[in-house]
């Protein structure tokens, strides 16, 4: 829930920090929020690769009448709230057949999104220390990071720097909301979230014997869960997946933590602030205004709706990596707001952040 207060030259929405201090059961809870949502499809579509690649597959699709679960499996960083924004009448109306394009998120934009309940952190196409991340990552236990800091490294070089018994190490220390990291020079990676404390069991030496420790992670994936933990369900999320240390180590998936769980840092508000002034005298000569953040912006989007409510125009900045500014005039040529029939309409100018959303801007106008 958002708090929207009017000041002197703009609006301002405020989006609170968690009340709960259990920051690794926020994370979980947001996660899972996107995983366990249940909808169905306006009409079929398919979701598939706009290019050839040799390192993914994908090929999904969902039919119109019946019932998924979870956030579609895209690549465009959608928060849960921006998602919601492409339903009408109770039904999800995709908005392209291609993964690049259409709203959704992915192995690691859905742990962004989840991340963002509680810091800004934005997307930078890896979630491992370094110096984008600054201080918000660490590596469990007593991990040495790989060469010297800025070096770029993936999950082969940080087995190499590290013995086996070190990673086992680390791995017994994860906890709800830590992640679990593939990475490659030579193919994609990917990303879990683990979901539950590690379950360890160790040898009378004291070491840890590997095929009898267990992790168990939460997933967003470009294939359908064909397993018992989809409960009878269609959905590409993989809930509560469990694996063995020996497995995970031997597909070497390196094991991440957030600072914040374990620092003492306190998660603070987000602000979203509008400047702008859009009204029925001055909408046929276009939007303008901005949306800026002090959390990274996930999207802003602008409906047109006829008096029955029927979606009739809309325009959308999303797939934002980095963004904390939108210019609202970009959307204006695919609004097209000049070639509406007459008639009375409702216009919406809304944007959100991980946490949530907010309408800035309702008001109605005639052609």
């Amino acid at each position: 829930m958002s708090e929207l207060v009017f000041q002197e030259n703009c609006k301002v929405a405020t989006f609170k920090a968690p009340e709960s201090d259990n920051y690794r059961q926020v994370v979980m809870d947001y996660m899972m929020k996107m995983a366990d949502f249940e909808w169905t499809p306006k009409e079929t579509f398919n979701i598939k690769l706009r290019t050839n690649r040799t390192d993914m597959g994908l090929n999904l699709t969902y039919e119109k009448g019946k019932k998924y679960h979870g956030v579609t499996y895209c690549f465009t960083k959608a928060s849960f709230d921006e998602f919601l924004q492409l339903f009408e009448d109770g039904e999800f109306v995709n908005n392209s057949e291609y993964y690049e394009v259409c709203v959704g998120n992915n192995c690691q934009s859905s742990i962004d999104m989840a991340y963002q309940q509680l810091i800004d952190f934005p997307f930078f196409g890896s979630i491992q220390p370094n110096p984008n991340r600054g201080t918000m990552l660490k590596f469990p236990g007593n991990l040495n990071l790989p060469g010297k800091w800025g070096d770029t490294y993936d999950s082969e070089d940080l087995w190499n720097a590290n013995s086996k018994d070190a990673v086992m190490e680390a791995y017994a220390e994860l906890d709800m909301g830590d992640v679990l990291y593939f990475s490659s020079k030579k193919r994609s990676g990917h990303l879990r979230l683990v979901s539950k404390p590690a379950e360890v069991t160790r040898f009378e030496n004291g070491h840890i014997d590997p095929d009898n420790s267990f992790i168990y992670t939460v997933e967003q994936t470009n294939i359908w869960d064909d397993q018992d933990t989809a409960q009878g369900r269609k959905t590409t999320w993989f809930v509560n997946r469990k694996r063995s240390f020996a497995t995970l180590y031997k597909r070497f998936f390196k094991p991440v933590t957030l600072t914040i769980f374990t620092s003492g840092e306190k998660s603070k508000d987000a602000y979203v602030y509008y400047h702008g002034e859009n009204n029925a005298s001055t909408v046929m000569n276009g939007i303008s205004g901005t949306i800026t953040s002090t959390f990274p912006l996930a999207y802003a989007r602008i409906t047109v709706r006829d008096t029955n409510g029927k979606l009739v125009k809309s325009a959308m900045k999303y797939d934002l990596p980095k963004c904390y500014h939108i210019d609202l005039s970009e959307l204006n040529e695919e609004l097209d707001i000049t070639s509406l029939e007459k008639g009375t309409y409702t216009l919406t100018i809304r944007a959100g952040i991980a946490r949530g959303g907010v309408d800035f801007e309702k008001f109605e106008f005639t052609v």
